[in-house]
């Protein structure tokens, strides 16, 4: 994610070097346009706060440092899950899987 929002600051940065016309709505919606679906949630809130109470670049900046936070943090909580799952189901080494005949 600092990647990508490197690669919007200094993309922003040339467009006002050549003096073209744009609008910090039209930047936070092309940097939202851009992310993967896993952030559609994030997206949706950005967007519809917009509407009501536009959102700063550098809000827009803190935002994506949290959510980018819960996501990983999400993705953490999954794995624990998924192996202390594994981890309490007995291996069933020897036992043939097919029914006596």
């Amino acid at each position: 994610m600092k990647e990508y929002l490197h690669q919007l600051k200094v993309l922003s940065d040339q467009l006002t070097t050549c003096e073209a016309s744009f609008s910090k709505d039209d930047l936070i919606l092309y940097t939202l346009s851009g992310l993967p679906s896993v952030y559609r949630p994030f997206q949706t809130s950005i967007r519809t706060r917009s509407w009501h109470d536009p959102v700063s670049l550098e809000e827009l900046h803190t935002f994506f440092v949290c959510e980018e936070l819960s996501l990983a943090d999400d993705i953490s909580v999954k794995i624990t899950i998924a192996f202390a799952a594994n981890k309490s189901t007995p291996a069933r080494q020897g036992r043939s899987t097919t029914a006596p005949n």
